[in-house]
């Protein structure tokens, strides 16, 4: 509103580029019956004239004629908006020539008006709202300059942010290492010897004792182990090498190498997986997620044993597996917490089988392979689904491999 008032009383300087006296002149009768007093023109009669116009900057508007003796059509408007980016122009033209001054309202013409067709209101209207936009159009060029080098400035701060926390993960991986080694080397030969120890010794106090030791040295080389296998896992450079698996084989293959560990711990497994599942999956990352999946599953299993079944769903172009246990079951707090590092679903048990990075490995494998993994229980005291997806492979059968009835194949995995 302020705008408009400070147009209607301040003078508005305007040029007018028309070769014909008689058109000059009755744009300034139009302005006088409108009695726009404030619209101050200036005369050139060819558009050499009004590109070397000398205060041509300083305008507020200019009315161009299309057709001059110097210049015709599309080309007169292009030039002199060449010379005067910043400073509104409104077209002038004939019935013939209309088309050409739409085209030029298109290259950035503020309005045009047909000769003939113009009365004094309409004349006035068109200075003011030119006038108008063109100030608009500033401003949104100027925000749009504001936020372009915002955006230059935020890639470069984010660029240098991303910079030092590859720094700060190379440094943690380079830490991780080198304190897994640290921590390695004097617990090889502690965790070798004890047993001799033990064998040698006839106090049974002294035995419990050096039992106690074995199990947290034992717990600390799992602890040094996992910690180093996460580490490498987050490495922005480690990379899987993913070829076309069938998971039936695989899994079956995983089972058959845990057999004992199953029987030792009462443990029945179900494997529902079929022949026509193909994934693209890196063999040694899936071999370590199903082994801390079964972990998972028997170290959370009620007393007297458990049944672990595996289903898959084929999804289309992933497929979702599916680790069903029969034990003690999860909250929902649990569930939520469930693969953050070091977290334990049961601090009560205090057990030296678990160090709580076991499921962050499972989930960064997962998402290394581009799938996601979750859980679900119904409850406590009734069992947990562990969830995850796999990219499947367009290739629907491995060729040349003869499967068992038992689900093995004769080659091995």
């Amino acid at each position: 509103m302020k705008d408009k008032e400070k147009l209607g009383k301040n003078p508005i300087r305007t040029l007018v580029v028309e070769d014909s006296p008689d058109d000059f002149h009755s744009i300034q009768e139009m302005l006088t019956e409108t009695k726009a007093e404030n619209i101050k023109l200036s005369w050139v009669d060819c558009l050499s004239k009004g590109l070397e116009y000398p205060s041509m900057d300083d305008m507020d508007i200019v009315l161009l004629d299309l057709s001059l003796p110097d210049s015709q059509g599309l080309e007169t408007f292009t030039k002199l908006h060449e010379r005067i980016p910043s400073v509104p122009i409104v077209v002038l033209s004939g019935v013939a020539s209309r088309m050409i001054a739409i085209m030029a309202v298109k290259e950035g013409a503020q309005d045009y008006l047909v000769k003939g067709q113009i009365n004094g209101e309409l004349l006035v209207r068109s200075i003011h709202y030119s006038i108008e936009r063109k100030k608009t159009e500033k401003k949104l060029e100027e925000a749009n300059e504001m936020v372009r080098k915002a955006n230059e400035c935020l890639e470069e701060r984010v660029k240098e942010r991303t910079a030092e926390v590859e720094k700060l993960l190379h440094q943690k991986d380079e830490f991780v290492n080198q304190l897994s080694h640290d921590l390695k080397t004097p617990l090889g030969p502690i965790i070798n010897l004890l047993p001799l120890v033990m064998k040698r010794g006839d106090d049974p106090e002294s035995k419990e004792m050096l039992e106690v030791i074995s199990r947290n040295a034992g717990f600390m080389k799992s602890l040094v182990m996992k910690a180093v296998e996460l580490a490498q896992l987050n490495a922005p450079k480690t990379e899987m090498s993913m070829e076309d698996t069938n998971l039936l084989n695989e899994v079956t293959s995983i089972i058959e190498k845990n057999k004992l560990f199953f029987k030792d711990n009462n443990t029945e497994v179900r494997n529902n997986l079929d022949n026509d599942t193909i994934v693209r999956a890196d063999k040694l990352r899936l071999e370590q997620l199903f082994n801390h999946l079964f972990t998972n599953a028997i170290k959370y299993s009620k007393d007297g044993g458990s049944t672990v079944t595996i289903d898959v769903k084929n999804d289309g172009d992933f497929v979702t597996v599916s680790v069903k246990d029969t034990g003690i079951g999860m909250t929902g707090e649990q569930l939520d917490h469930i693969f953050e590092e070091f977290y334990k679903a049961d601090d009560a048990r205090h057990d030296f089988d678990s160090n709580g990075l076991g499921l962050s490995i499972c989930k960064c494998i997962v998402k290394k392979h581009g799938g996601k993994i979750w859980a679900e229980s119904p409850g406590e005291g009734k069992g947990t689904t562990m969830f995850f997806t796999i990219p499947s492979s367009s290739v629907k059968s491995i060729k040349n491999e003869q499967i068992l009835p038992n689900g093995r194949n004769d080659g091995g995995s």
